[in-house]
This record gives structure tokens, sequence and C-alpha cells, in this order.
């Protein structure tokens, strides 16, 4: 089978996918970008944590470099986070998805939510 790039798709060591396994587990990458760590290796091959730090992959979950983010956000959402503190919870997500516009899918989607949450006074 073609991988993606039209190379040849490789099989994948065992104890690779544990290693991407574990680094999803850890929170280390999303589920995304675990997705995106199998289709390099299936393509080219390498090592889970090789490529996560070679591609940008790691999720940010640092609650101070997350908090400017979510800050930024809200202040650029100003309806959504009023409609969030007025009880519409599924206002959260257009705070939620200009967050993660923002980090390319990289934010820990939890830690974003509980900071958004947080900083509306919930």
């Amino acid at each position: 089978a073609a991988g993606e790039d039209g190379g040849e798709a490789r099989p994948v060591p065992p104890e690779t996918l544990a290693e991407l396994i574990g680094l999803v587990e850890a929170k280390t990458i999303s589920h995304g970008g675990g997705k995106t760590v199998l289709e390099h290796l299936v393509t080219k091959g390498g090592r889970p944590a090789e490529i996560v730090e070679s591609e940008g992959l790691a999720q940010i979950s640092d609650s101070a470099e997350l908090g400017a983010i979510v800050d930024a956000a809200i202040d650029a959402n100003p309806k959504a986070a009023e409609e969030v503190r007025g009880g519409n919870q599924k206002a959260i997500g257009a705070l939620i998805g200009a967050v993660m516009w923002e980090t390319k899918g990289r934010a820990d989607g939890g830690e974003a939510t509980r900071l958004i949450r947080e900083k509306l006074g919930l």
C-alpha cells in the first residue's frame, strides 16, 4: 500500500506503537498529534519522540502559557464569553476553537476549558 506521500507504507514495530500510545496517554501530544505521528511512522519511519520534537507537535498544557492565549481568545470573542457567563455552555466552543486555532491544535483541550471557566468566573 502506498503512503500519503506516495511512498510505500512501512510496518510499524509494536514497541514503536507502544511508545506513541504512551505519548498520547501522558498528554505529551493530542490524539490529533498522535495521528500525525502515526502517519509519519507509516510513510517515513522514525521514533515517535523525535517526530514530536522535529514536527513541533508537543501539546501545550502549561497554565501560564495557555492562560495568555485564553485571555486573548476571551478578548477577541466577547459575545461568546458573555453567553458562557449567562449560562449557555455551548458557547464555550467558540472560545475553545479560538484557543485551538491560535495553538494550531496543540492546546490541551481539558486545561483550556478549565482556564476559560476559571477566567469567566464559573
